[in-house]
């Protein structure tokens, strides 16, 4: 298989199966501004699909075993997912071959070019300029609108 046609079944499993998010999460007593996190991830009941996307692109499998309290026809779930910078990577590699969510690939990457802007050496727990948590915060709405 080659390299492309490898990014093309994984654009097909994030199309149909997948989610890009940008996730807000608030200021805390460590963190003077609000924090926001990207991620490319994949939930499915079938593991092989997920072990690809590892393979081709990185990432983790997290499982998430049926319930004891659940029916049986319930089934044992797992997650494929990459944050931050790789989410960033993986959005830029399968672009081209995304169908339906190429515009939250396309929010994702300019979030990440924004962070990547506005990086400041030993930045952790920083705060952040209103105009930057604002920026931000109208990325992570878009993407809202966009998964909605």
């Amino acid at each position: 298989m080659t390299r492309n046609e490898a990014l093309s079944y994984c654009a097909g499993l994030i199309d149909g199966e997948g989610s890009l998010c940008i996730t807000k999460r608030d200021a805390v007593r460590t963190r003077k501004s609000p924090y926001y996190e990207v991620s490319v991830s994949v939930l499915m009941t079938k593991l092989r699909p997920l072990q690809f996307l590892r393979r081709h692109l990185g990432g983790s499998i997290t499982a998430y075993p049926r319930h004891k309290d659940l029916p049986a026809h319930y089934k044992d779930r797992w997650q494929w997912r990459v944050w931050s910078k790789n989410a960033g990577y993986v959005a830029g590699q399968l672009l081209p071959f995304l169908v339906l969510k190429s515009p939250q690939a396309r929010n994702l990457l300019a979030f990440r070019r924004l962070v990547e802007r506005s990086k400041v050496k030993g930045g952790t727990g920083r705060c952040l300029p209103a105009t930057e948590i604002a920026r931000r915060e109208a990325l992570s709405q878009k993407m809202r609108r966009l998964n909605a």
